[in-house]
């Protein structure tokens, strides 16, 4: 059959497990209850990270106000067999745009710039398609994301463009909510940011983060551009979603403020031991108690329950319960992922980079604020095998993209995976509009028979032999999935009558 998708198939080269059991609470003793956790930690890090086959994770962590762990497991480079180590750089994406709101205040600092003056009077000749809104929004708005302006990622990611070029594009974006009405993430607006800061300055986007971060935090092995990012002999490629196959990188020059530094565990260890200690680093305040505030209190579109406040800030997501704030953010560009968590009222950080777009971060992170700063923890086990089963089915459908329906069979008995109903009849589905009959149906009915339950499992494959005119196994499925589930909402129940009727 003619491939939808290529690549070699390699043997993934093994890595050492840690043997931890799959228990499902872990209790502390007193005696160094701060190494058992860490350790702890570490252990169900790469326990996890190996089954899951990912090919390279960089990890940061910060522990009662100091650095205790920066390295990581795995590769930076598969076919090399380059081993992730403390030096690895990895792409952040848009856990960048903390950076960006760190250097925005520092210049409030300097009475460069205040959060909620209106960006006109930083740029006389700003526009955008709402006028109003071109004279009203301030710098708040467009860092927590306030706006209303429609996302439309697709102008710019991947595209030879300028940041003058994409800046323009986000003066001409149309809105898709009204102005300070609702949370909408947009990264357009970093980059009306970025030329904010630029116009204040006199400086480049990329030398304010060079002077205000960077050197101050002896971050000396980070970059703001591409160039850079390529350039070091230490930096980590991309992988698809099967944690094998190369992904291209990407040239993120043109949307920097919103996502482009790339870093180190040991250099991001430097950045995070300085938010979590709240501005300070090495005993030197880099940004005073107000600005630091500022930027990771509560404000945007915040909601609040019985316990805590959830909110966005100056490129921070965060949470507030009991007067303790946690501040997280996640990133993706070109393969690398990344996701930050700290507490600065516990002394508690993490910075996790993967070379491979996965769910392992915000699991570990998750798992990182339970162990560190809880008494007791408790595994997952549905979620981790999500996450396992996530490899397996990307190593069938490309078994079956390249090289067809047995080969497939053979992987799907060997590799084993489960509450992938979706992600098959998405497969199925596209294989479908692709004409690749044959194959669409063997999907369709694995998808049934691993989902005995599912009424959407049989309308699917009902679906799909009806077309191919298979009449009678086509009402039988239709049959069924009306029997699993005989409300309206079920389309089965049309799809038989029209059938039958033919």
């Amino acid at each position: 059959m003619k491939a939808l998708t290529k690549y070699q198939i390699k043997s993934y080269l093994s890595l050492f497990v840690v043997n931890i059991l799959l228990i499902s609470n872990i209790a502390f003793s007193q005696q160094s209850i701060d190494e058992q956790k860490l350790q702890t930690f570490l252990g169900i890090a790469e326990e996890l990270f190996v089954k899951a086959q990912l090919p390279g994770v960089g990890m940061a962590i910060v522990q009662n106000n100091e650095v205790v762990y920066k390295g990581g497991f795995g590769y930076g480079d598969l076919k090399e067999q380059k081993p992730i180590t403390e030096h690895s750089l990895f792409f952040l994406g848009s856990t960048t745009k903390a950076f960006t709101g760190f250097t925005a205040a520092r210049l409030i600092e300097k009475k460069k710039l205040e959060w909620k003056k209106p960006i006109i009077n930083y740029i006389p000749d700003f526009e955008l398609s709402e006028p109003y809104v071109a004279k009203n929004v301030n710098l708040e708005d467009l860092f927590t994301h306030m706006t209303g302006l429609s996302r439309n990622d697709n102008l710019w990611l991947g595209k030879p463009l300028t940041r003058e070029q994409v800046y323009q594009q986000a003066t001409a974006l149309p809105f898709s909510h009204s102005f300070r009405e609702k949370w909408a993430y947009n990264n357009h607006a970093y980059v009306i940011i970025g030329k904010t800061l630029e116009n204040v300055s006199g400086s480049s986007w990329e030398s304010l983060i060079e002077n205000e971060i960077f050197r101050p935090l002896e971050m000396n092995d980070s970059y703001t551009t591409h160039q850079g990012f390529i350039n070091d002999v230490n930096h980590v490629n991309g992988y698809q979603k099967d944690g094998k196959t190369l992904r291209a990188h990407i040239n993120s020059d043109n949307i920097g403020p919103a996502g482009a530094i790339s870093s180190t565990p040991n250099d991001i260890s430097k950045w995070l031991l300085m938010m979590v200690n709240q501005g300070s680093y090495k005993g030197k305040q880099i940004i005073h108690n107000k600005a630091y505030n500022y930027l990771v209190d509560p404000k945007g579109m915040s909601f609040t329950d019985t316990c805590s406040v959830q909110y966005y800030s100056i490129g921070w997501g965060g949470k507030k319960t009991q007067g303790k704030r946690t501040l997280i953010h996640s990133g993706a560009i070109a393969g690398n992922n990344a996701r930050v968590l700290f507490t600065p009222e516990s002394g508690f950080g993490i910075f996790i980079m993967t070379n491979q777009i996965s769910d392992y971060k915000d699991i570990l992170t998750d798992y990182a604020e339970s162990i560190f700063l809880n008494d007791t923890f408790k595994r997952d086990v549905e979620r981790e095998s999500q996450l396992i089963s996530f490899n397996r089915f990307i190593q069938f459908q490309n078994a079956l993209l390249d090289y067809g329906i047995e080969p497939a069979k053979t992987y799907y008995n060997k590799l084993k995976f489960k509450n992938f109903e979706k992600s098959m009849n998405f497969l199925g589905q596209s294989l479908l509009d692709a004409g690749y009959m044959e194959e669409a149906l063997f999907v369709f009915e694995l998808n049934t028979i691993d989902n005995q339950k599912s009424f959407n499992a049989f309308n699917s494959y009902a679906n799909a032999l009806s077309k191919n005119k298979e009449k009678e196994r086509a009402i039988n499925m239709y049959k069924k999935s009306i029997e699993l589930n005989s409300n309206k909402d079920n389309t089965s129940h049309e799809s038989l009558y029209q059938l039958m009727a033919n």
